[in-house]
């Protein structure tokens, strides 16, 4: 199954020269358009979306694997501790277990439309609580190549799209995690920021990125960032 629908391929380009708030923009545009459709599947249709991720990873195995071997190479030219470097390595088992994980995240029941908690107060008015998805979510992650499988599949169970920005370490394995099509996606935008850190983006509070993914959440108490 197939969810890549109605966005238009620019939206996946890497562009290079592009200002990080112009990029962060037209991503968060093309996010907002796959929530649309989202909102519009059933939790069969995830679920059978989620399967075939499942499968896609265990059929890119050996180029995940590659991939993934240069990101190792790098980051052991470049110093990163023993701890960094083990929470970067992916090998067979580890792919399977990602694999496998997505697969129980497919069966889980769908949380879209379920009523948590009904209350009449004295005027008599009846009040029903309805999970609904937030809409899109903006993730910032490190060296983990597994938290870009975890999180969309996440994300995508609960009907909500996501801007994933993983860590430079992982960059060649998130990259072919993206291009084997692991991740349905109509609901997974690319977002690469070429020369800006995932640890430089927590610090900075990412407050203007923050006001285009999610504007529901009013005017941040932080000043925006004006330079990068």
């Amino acid at each position: 199954m197939t969810l890549q629908a109605e966005i238009p391929e620019s939206h996946f380009e890497d562009r290079t020269a592009e200002l990080p708030q112009d990029l962060i923009a037209r991503l968060s545009a093309g996010g907002r358009s796959a929530q649309r459709q989202l909102a519009r599947l059933t939790g069969e249709q995830k679920a059978q979306a989620l399967n075939a991720a499942a499968n896609a990873i265990r059929a890119a195995q050996s180029e995940i694997l590659e991939a993934n071997a240069k990101d190792l190479a790098a980051a052991q030219a470049g110093g990163l501790s023993g701890a960094l470097i083990d929470r970067l390595l992916l090998d067979s088992g580890r792919l399977a277990a990602i694999a496998d994980a997505v697969d129980h995240v497919a069966a889980l029941p769908d949380p879209v439309g379920q009523i948590i908690d009904v209350a009449t107060p004295p005027n008599g008015l009846h009040l029903t609580r309805v999970r609904v998805p937030i809409g899109l979510i903006g993730i910032i992650y490190e060296s983990r190549p597994n938290v870009t499988i975890d999180a969309a599949a996440l994300c995508l169970r609960s009907g909500n799209a996501v801007l994933l920005r993983g860590g430079s370490e992982a960059v060649h394995s998130n990259r072919a995690l993206h291009a084997a099509r692991c991740i349905p996606t109509v609901h997974c935008m690319r977002l690469w920021l070429p020369g800006w850190s995932s640890a430089a983006c927590r610090a900075r509070r990412c407050n203007w990125c923050q006001r285009r993914i999610a504007p529901l959440w009013g005017q941040c108490s932080q000043p925006q960032v004006r330079s990068i």
